[in-house]
């Protein structure tokens, strides 16, 4: 019985995609954001059942980053996990952009992110 724990931990595959559809609304997020329509992706991860429901994809500006090399990260959080998603926080890296930021450009910055995918 104790060497149940070891074979499973050898044997365990990485999480698959929760929810491709929560995963491409960061996406569209990081997208808008950046102002850029080809950003490098490298791993993505979804939480359609917590709450808030979330994505969290990591990210870099350069074509030639290799997925293991990317230290940017986009983390989004949603009012629901299907459309309408409902916007309701995102962060790059360190820096989180909200409805009830304190800080008039980040919080502009939310509002304008949430605009644009109300729009799609």
């Amino acid at each position: 019985m104790k060497y149940v724990l070891p074979i499973l931990l050898a044997t365990a595959m990485p999480a698959m995609a929760q929810s491709p559809e929560l995963e491409q609304a960061c996406r569209s997020v990081l997208q808008n954001f950046l102002m850029k329509p080809d950003v490098k992706l490298g791993q993505a991860q979804s939480f359609p059942e917590l709450q808030p429901p979330g994505a969290r994809i990591s990210f870099s500006e350069r074509a030639d980053t290799d997925a293991s090399k990317m230290d940017d990260v986009i983390d989004c959080e949603f009012q629901n996990a299907k459309p309408p998603y409902g916007l309701t926080k995102f962060c790059i890296s360190s820096t989180c952009y909200s409805e009830g930021e304190r800080a008039d450009d980040r919080r502009r910055r939310f509002e304008e992110m949430r605009a644009l995918m109300t729009r799609k």
